[in-house]
């Protein structure tokens, strides 16, 4: 079951003093939580996103409106992610999973005979496993990613695979990025 998420943002008032400007929950019908509805035990939360980067650091992220798989161009994203066990993750309708959050062509329809959630953004993500563990299946072979590992992914197609009995919680930061053409 997706869990609440509290987050907390600072700023300054008008004495240029740290202060607390923000302290929200978001849970699973917040407009920044994406649960798949075939799929009720997948949570992804956006925690801030900017528009561009380098942004000025008093301007306020997007913390609310449509979910979408990869930032705005030019911007990132913060997002944390519930993956379920393989053995209760639902794939019956993953093309709507992947239209619902604006994925279009960095579905990777190609790959996905390797697993049904294969997929590509032209972003590089940098994750951490904060809870359990995953496997990150790429084109060419996967690796086992386990609480404290971090990951670069560079724009490759990719899927993450919880062959565990517990759900894996990652938090990662998705940057907007070119890609050249395939060698």
């Amino acid at each position: 079951m997706p869990r609440t998420v509290r987050t907390i943002v600072t700023g300054h008032d008008a004495n240029g003093q740290s202060i607390v400007t923000g302290d929200r929950l978001s849970g699973p019908d917040s407009p920044n939580v994406y649960v798949p509805a075939h799929d009720p035990n997948v949570c992804l939360t956006d925690i801030w996103s900017f528009d561009s980067v380098p942004t000025e650091a008093s301007r306020d992220g997007k913390d609310g409106g449509r979910f979408t798989l990869k930032p705005s161009s030019g911007g990132a994203t913060f997002r944390y992610i519930e993956i379920p066990p393989e053995s209760i993750r639902r794939y019956d309708n993953i093309d709507a999973y992947f239209e619902k959050m604006d994925a279009g062509e960095d579905q990777a329809q190609g790959a996905k005979k390797k697993h049904p959630a294969m997929h590509k953004t032209n972003t590089v993500d940098v994750l951490v496993v904060l809870k359990g563990e995953i496997w990150l299946i790429l084109d060419e072979g996967e690796v086992l990613c386990q609480e404290g590992d971090f990951i670069v992914q560079r724009a490759t197609n990719h899927a993450w695979s919880n062959r565990a009995d517990t759900p894996c919680s990652l938090a990662l930061v998705l940057i907007d990025a070119t890609t050249p053409a395939a060698a």
